[in-house]
């Protein structure tokens, strides 16, 4: 007739088997086997494909959902060496589920080597307590302009008169 309260911690995630034993006076007077299913804190973050052109900065949204019942705060950290990308701010904490949005800024030789058809990810970690997750997202390249101009014809203007001149 008496009660106690077990409290379990760690990083483990899913079906969890959890012996336990009663004492009296020092010697096991019974046992058995608890089974607990662990969930992680937060589930499924996602992000979209994010569009980059060098020199001008791109939203990268984070978003992340909070398993029923946690309540705690999540990190979420973009890779300290990017490839070419430079990611702002360094880390954003969130104390709900919700968006951590992130600055990319694409230096010239990332959206060259895109365009010749490099592999274009980066991991960004999603931290909740002794919980980690990664997440991937995927960048894509505006098309650069293709074009030149040059004039087919030359053109002689007295004053106050007008012409054509035609651009190919």
């Amino acid at each position: 007739n008496g009660s106690a309260t077990l409290t379990v911690t760690g990083t483990a995630i899913g079906l969890v088997q959890i012996p336990i034993n009663v004492l009296v006076n020092g010697s096991v007077a019974s046992s058995t086997i608890v089974y607990l299913n662990l969930t992680p804190p937060v589930s499924a973050p996602s992000a979209p494909t994010v569009t980059v052109a060098p020199g001008s900065p791109a939203n990268v949204p984070i978003t992340v959902q909070y398993a029923a019942g946690f309540s705690g705060t999540v990190i979420v950290t973009p890779p300290a060496n990017g490839g070419g990308l430079s990611f702002s701010p360094s880390s954003i904490t969130l104390t709900s589920a919700g968006t951590a949005n992130f600055t990319v800024t694409a230096s010239q030789a990332f959206t060259q080597s895109i365009r010749q058809g490099a592999a274009a990810a980066s991991t960004f970690t999603i931290t909740a307590g002794g919980y980690s997750t990664t997440e991937t997202v995927s960048f894509s390249v505006l098309t650069a302009a293709d074009f030149s101009l040059s004039v087919a014809n030359s053109l002689s203007l007295a004053q106050n008169s007008a012409g054509t001149i035609t651009l190919t």
